[in-house]
């Protein structure tokens, strides 16, 4: 598929970034949770309510990631707003650690998105 002509089919460009964007959702999902599971930051108890931060962030790299499709950069910022309004109470309150979990795992969330998007814009 990455031969020379890998470009000219348009095949080959669907499945390609098929893989980019499934790539960007689920393996980012599993490379954040081992990566925050690694820094010792209590994570098992931390409320009910953050363990939906797996499918917010799916949702939150799939956001950016179209938005750098669609060179929407300046649009990413929303996309934080609203995710980091959501939590502000838990953030304030820094319930076990919440607000390290919930900063590092947006950060690498918005790391994957924007590198899948620029990705997805070279195929």
């Amino acid at each position: 598929m990455l031969g020379t002509n890998w470009q000219s089919t348009t095949i080959s460009r669907w499945l390609l970034a098929a893989s980019v964007i499934i790539t960007t959702l689920y393996f980012a999902d599993y490379f954040i949770s081992l990566f925050l599971k690694s820094l010792d930051l209590n994570v098992e108890r931390l409320p009910d309510r953050a363990q939906l931060g797996r499918h917010i962030g799916r949702l939150e790299r799939l956001a950016i990631l179209l938005l750098c499709y669609t060179n929407n950069v300046a649009s990413i910022a929303v996309v934080v707003a609203i995710k980091a309004l959501t939590r502000f109470r838990a953030i304030e309150a820094n319930e076990h650690h919440f607000a390290e979990y919930y900063l590092i795992g947006s950060l690498l969330s918005l790391i994957f998105g924007c590198l899948g998007g620029y990705l997805l814009k070279l195929i």
